[in-house]
């Protein structure tokens, strides 16, 4: 009985430290990711799009543009918003189907 319970216990541990390597690994590429905002800021103008697939660049790109006295900061934003309406029906529809499992 012994045994059994220190392999349970090995068991416990492996899996603990496994998930919590995972989640220093998926913090650390969140707490990346609002540094790629500040980097496009010195790209060329068609290299800037890449970021365009996280929402608040779209935020920060409205900023720029009103900052440097731009008319087309509402444009901005309005597609920021888009693409966050986008992200999170993805997300609900991903929700829901995991969810029906």
């Amino acid at each position: 009985m012994s045994l059994l319970s220190a392999t349970l216990r090995l068991d416990v541990r492996i899996q603990t430290r496994s998930r919590l390597t995972e989640a220093f690994a998926y913090l650390k590429i969140i707490g990346v990711a609002p540094l790629l905002l500040s980097g496009t800021y010195f790209l060329a103008e068609p290299l800037q799009w890449v970021a365009a697939v996280y929402p608040p660049y779209w935020a920060v790109k409205a900023y720029w543009v009103a900052e440097a006295g731009g008319r087309g900061w509402a444009l901005w934003l309005f597609g920021g918003g888009l693409v966050a309406s986008i992200w999170i029906a993805w997300s609900v529809r991903l929700f829901a189907r995991s969810a029906r499992r």
